[in-house]
């Protein structure tokens, strides 16, 4: 009896420790497949140390038998788990864009229309320019850096703007997300990070236009 406590607490006790790989790693999904394969091994040095002792040749099937199929269910429990898993993190990460592409659109191109409007309410025979008109309305928000505040109070959106004057009569103003994907995953953003949701807003003369890059 003493030999067969020994081998549970033993399988308890490894099992117990490979669950601490999801601590190691910060992997939840590392620790369970480490658990799962650590509990098939002890299941088959348990079926040659215990099972395989039992004189009844019916007990012993039953018992492998019974071993077989909570195997199967915790494999099949794990995999779909993961799967759903999996396709809740996916559409999360699509909402998540679906949200950082609508405020980076309306942050970008509220700030282009406003410099628009003001640019053509100038007389017409003022020397001002696109670039102009955007540098008046932006004033301090523009950074030495070339980054540009487009933040507002007490709203968190983990987007990082940054702007550029292409030419007298032509601005744009760049979106990347800090969080959100972006369609491939070794994109460098302007941002220095890779991988993330980026969009460029370009104002001209003729309006406004909005592209997503990544």
């Amino acid at each position: 009896m003493k030999r067969e406590a020994g081998f549970i607490m033993a399988g308890i006790l490894g099992i117990a420790a490979s669950a601490g790989v999801s601590f190691v790693t910060g992997n939840i999904w590392a620790g369970l497949f480490t658990v799962l394969f650590i509990s098939l091994i002890y299941l088959i040095w348990l079926d040659r140390k215990v099972i395989q002792s039992i004189e009844s040749a019916p007990q012993k099937t039953a018992i492998r038998v019974l071993i077989v199929l909570l195997v199967f269910v915790q494999f099949f429990g794990a995999y779909l788990t993961y799967s759903r898993s999996q396709i809740t993190e996916n559409n999360l990460v699509q909402i998540r864009t679906n949200i950082d592409e609508g405020i980076s659109k309306i942050r970008t191109q509220e700030v282009l229309l406003e410099t628009l409007k003001h640019h053509a309410s100038l007389p017409e025979d003022a020397s001002a320019t696109i670039a102009s008109s955007f540098r008046q309305i932006m004033g301090d928000k523009l950074n030495d850096d070339g980054s540009i505040d487009l933040s507002e109070s007490g709203v968190e959106t983990d987007i990082h703007f940054e702007y550029k004057i292409i030419s007298p009569e032509k601005v744009s103003i760049t979106a990347s997300a800090k969080i959100a994907h972006g369609r491939n995953s070794d994109f460098v953003n302007v941002s220095s990070q890779t991988g993330k949701y980026q969009a460029v807003a370009t104002l001209t003369p003729n309006g406004i236009s909005y592209e997503r890059e990544n």
